[in-house]
């Protein structure tokens, strides 16, 4: 809930966390989502890249 940028190294934001909203991720649009995955297809296949 605290941090300012999230880093996911080889994960998706699916279901599993919550698409990145909720409130296990506090206010909505108060981080900002670095995604790290080596298939280049995966880096919007759950939400959309801003």
């Amino acid at each position: 809930k605290e941090a300012d940028v999230v880093m996911m190294v080889g994960a998706r934001l699916n279901w599993l966390l919550s698409h990145g909203k909720g409130k296990t991720w506090g206010d909505k649009g108060s981080k900002k989502f670095i995604q790290v995955d080596i298939e280049a297809t995966e880096m919007d296949s759950n939400v959309e890249i801003a």
